[in-house]
């Protein structure tokens, strides 16, 4: 599926949340991402792009809960 992705195929959308391009995808929006993605924005005025990545093993390692040796 990454293999599909090109810059045609990203989903142009303002602070709120409204697309303003919707490219060649037919996919929908997440509105809960949006959300998240717009607030790093919102925080950082460098900030030129955010990437959400959602992968089995990502969401595997995120969700982990890891502990610490003190011995």
């Amino acid at each position: 599926m990454y293999a599909e992705v090109s810059a045609s195929s990203l989903v142009r959308l303002d602070m709120e949340g409204n697309v303003i391009d919707s490219g060649t995808t037919a996919f929908s929006v997440d509105a809960i991402a949006v959300s998240l993605h717009a607030a790093v924005y919102a925080a950082s005025n460098s900030t030129m792009c955010v990437l959400h990545i959602a992968s089995s093993p990502v969401l595997s390692v995120s969700v982990a809960q890891c502990t610490r040796s003190t011995s």
